[in-house]
């Protein structure tokens, strides 16, 4: 379909009019060309059939202008009309507008401002907090005021993102409840994470007894000795080699190119350096899957012969 805006009304020029379904609105035929008078502007359609299928919303419905309009044979009395009996269209046609009904405008809603104003209710942020969660962190062993300060700073980041807090949805204490809830539950998440990798002390003897202490106060050497491990381990893979050789083959993997026990033989070292399922995919060039049904093997051989498995595997 072709079409292009009409910036100024075609006068002068024999008028259909659309179907009331279609929005009875204005056609009229200039040279080769026909055009369509929406409230807003004119478009032009340079065929009868562009223009059918304008007015059934892409659709094309195979019928003929001239039937569609009921004119010439379809019609003894002609359809057209002027357009200088069109009566000039407002910008925008609403149901209102067809009988004649005015509205008066509305002043605009005055704007309200979203976010929270730490500066001027801070105090009533950590009062809500303190008696919402207050027992709950005394329990969980933080500091209230180091939980304050990052109630602060979501809040602070609320008031930049996507979700600052609006009069209109919520009130002030519920959501200020809710934000407090979120950022104590990702606090106590991210000290969990870090008091599970870290040591505060270790336990040692003293005064006949054991107690436990910081490391730094500990009788501990700085270095133990690793000839000992070398040896254990050196003795652990062998035994290890040994018991993946004496596997049958245990058939193909599922692209029918490699044997678990083979593979198994290759990524062993491999996993005892320290390398990752990642790492030994890439450097094998082989699916990251078939690398870990391997170590799910390596897994179940250490178990079958030592009851547990390395930390290597």
């Amino acid at each position: 379909m072709s079409l292009a805006a009409v910036s100024e009304p075609i006068n002068a020029e024999p008028m259909f009019w659309t179907k009331w379904e279609h929005g009875s609105l204005p056609v009229s035929k200039k040279e080769n060309k026909w055009v369509i008078h929406y409230p807003d502007g004119a478009q032009e359609f340079r065929s009868g059939r562009a223009l059918m299928r304008a007015i059934h919303n892409g659709r094309d419905p195979h019928l003929q202008v001239e039937r569609y309009f009921k004119a010439g044979k379809w019609n003894k009395k002609s359809a057209k009309r002027k357009i200088a009996d069109v009566i000039p269209f407002p910008t925008q046609i609403t149901t209102l507008d067809l009988f004649g009904v005015k509205v008066e405008e509305t002043p605009p809603a005055p704007t309200i401002a979203l976010g929270i104003d730490l500066e001027s209710r801070s105090l009533e942020v950590k009062k809500l907090l303190y008696a919402g969660f207050g027992r709950r962190i005394v329990a969980m062993g933080y500091d209230p005021e180091d939980v304050l300060q990052e109630v602060y700073k979501g809040l602070l980041a609320r008031n930049l993102g996507s979700c600052p807090w609006d009069a209109r949805k919520s009130s002030f204490g519920h959501y200020v409840h809710m934000v407090c809830g979120c950022i104590l539950s990702n606090y106590h998440r991210k000290y969990n994470r870090i008091n599970s990798q870290e040591t505060i002390g270790v336990f040692m003897m003293r005064d006949g007894g054991l107690c436990e202490v910081d490391v730094a106060e500990s009788n501990y050497a700085w270095e133990d000795g690793d000839q000992g491990d070398a040896i254990q381990e050196s003795e652990l893979l062998v035994e290890l080699n040994q018991a993946l050789k004496k596997l049958s083959a245990d058939g193909p993997l599922e692209d029918g190119k490699y044997c678990k026990r083979e593979l198994s033989l290759q990524i062993l070292p491999l996993l005892v350096d320290g390398w990752k399922r990642r790492e030994i995919a890439g450097h094998l060039e082989i699916r990251e899957g078939i690398i870990t049904k391997c170590i799910n093997l390596i897994r179940r051989v250490t178990q079958q012969l030592w009851g547990l498995s390395p930390n290597w595997v």
